[in-house]
């Protein structure tokens, strides 16, 4: 049950990490569009406090779904989502203890344990419009975007107020400018400006017609280069598939279907890809398995090291076989090891034999030496970090990170786990279990 000592908040699930990192790698957005709430079972007092899980796809127990009224960056912190729910006085009748967050592929992207509250009904002769917000660290909110049906959210009270305010302030100056508005309008009809006055741009009193601001327009414009600015042309389909002009302009789509990239499949446990007819080159994401931090004895002064984290890719260019099966193996998470035990080395992720990156290694029960290494990364690549040192300090060492998650944080107690994909294990306290890595993915696109 909850106390002054426990701990709340919220964070992506690995699902929401990778289909992050997927949007601001491809500069797609990303759509959130509803916000689930629960009770954990139900009372505080009869049910355990929920843990939420970075593995978690659903809550324990949903008492009410409904889509987000706002999505947007914290103003105070650009790396942080602030998602909104807006509840009515006659929704309720049971406690808010979990919260989580949907995208529009009805994916569970985030989850969070928010301080329990219960939202009654006005049949219980009290009622009130609550508003719900989910605090969720991404990094990056570029490419987030909220999709509603603006026909069944609920607006609060002060975004009303705020409305109404900004629109009775632009009546007010339009009915105080309106008759100069007018007499302007009027002098200016009278004398149409010249095609020399609209290219100048230096006359205040004559009428534009459509034509002469089209002459102004291109008047105006010059054509930019390396050196200088100006407008650029969006480029055909074709300009840039033959990859030769510097003077037009590149769109999404016309990038995406350059590269040739229109659709993916994602592993996430080991399995076979059928390479489909006509396909010759795909791109290759993923990383291997984090290393599992060491688990010093007990009784020693000792503390466990972190394991390592895995080595990653990302959108490594492979050739294939059209119609030709490739094997995909996903790296395991290297086991944290028990009081007086070593961590083990995460799995290697591998696509056949055109690519492999291998897991991290486990961290050592003991020692003063540097934590579990990294694994090696791909060529180009960034390399992982190795796990931290444990001894001589009051916890155990920290987990390596990879370039999809972040390594377990060194504590006064067991090791806590690698996060997202590929992280390594933080190392024990004497006498505690270290903690386990995160397990590898690979993702192909073609």
């Amino acid at each position: 049950m909850a106390n002054a000592n426990t701990q709340f908040g919220g964070f992506l699930t690995n699902v929401g990490v990778v289909k992050q990192t997927n949007a601001n790698a491809l500069q797609l957005p990303w759509k959130i569009t509803r916000m689930q709430l629960g009770d954990a079972g139900g009372e505080p007092a009869l049910f355990p406090d929920p843990t939420p899980s970075p593995t978690q796809t659903a809550l324990i127990n949903v008492v009410h779904d409904a889509p987000l009224n706002a999505l947007y960056p914290s103003p105070t912190d650009p790396g942080v989502l602030i998602a909104e729910l807006v509840l009515p006085p006659n929704v309720g009748g049971w406690w808010i203890r979990e919260t989580a967050l949907r995208d529009e592929d009805g994916d569970l992207i985030a989850v969070a344990k928010p301080a329990p509250s219960y939202k009654p009904l006005l049949v219980q002769n009290t009622g009130r419009t609550q508003t719900i917000r989910m605090h969720i660290v991404v990094g990056n909110t570029a490419n987030i975007a909220l999709k509603i049906d603006p026909s069944v959210v609920l607006a609060t009270r002060a975004l009303v107020e705020a409305g109404d305010a900004a629109a009775r302030a632009y009546a007010e100056q339009l009915a105080e400018q309106g008759q100069t508005y007018a007499e302007n309008l009027v002098a200016q009809a009278a004398t149409e400006a010249t095609q020399a006055e609209a290219e100048e741009g230096e006359n205040g009193t004559r009428k534009m017609t459509p034509r002469r601001v089209f002459q102004a327009l291109r008047s105006a414009a010059a054509n930019a280069s390396e050196t200088l600015r100006g407008v650029l042309r969006i480029g055909t389909q074709a300009e840039i598939d033959a990859g030769e002009s510097a003077a037009v302009a590149v769109t999404p789509r016309t990038l995406m279907k350059g590269a040739g990239i229109h659709r993916r499949a994602e592993f996430f446990e080991s399995g076979t890809w059928r390479c489909p007819p006509g396909v010759t080159r795909i791109h290759v994401t993923g990383c291997g398995g984090g290393g599992g931090g060491g688990g010093p004895a007990a009784g020693g002064s000792a503390y466990g090291q972190g394991g390592g984290g895995a080595a990653s890719a990302f959108c490594v260019p492979l050739e294939v076989t059209p119609d030709a099966e490739y094997i995909v193996s996903i790296g395991a998470a290297g086991n944290g090891g028990g009081p007086g035990g070593n961590g083990s080395a995460g799995g290697a992720t591998s696509f056949a034999s055109l690519l492999t990156l291998a897991g991290g290694a486990g961290g050592l029960s003991a020692g003063s030496g540097s934590g579990g290494g990294g694994g090696v990364p791909f060529p180009e690549y960034p390399a992982s970090a190795r796990g931290g040192n444990g001894a001589d300090s009051l916890a155990g060492g920290h987990g390596g990170s990879s370039v999809f998650g972040g390594g377990g944080s060194a504590r006064s107690s067991a090791g806590s786990a690698g996060a997202g994909w590929g992280g390594g294990g933080a190392g024990g306290r004497a006498g505690t279990a270290g903690g386990h890595g995160a397990s590898g993915f690979l993702i192909v696109e073609w």
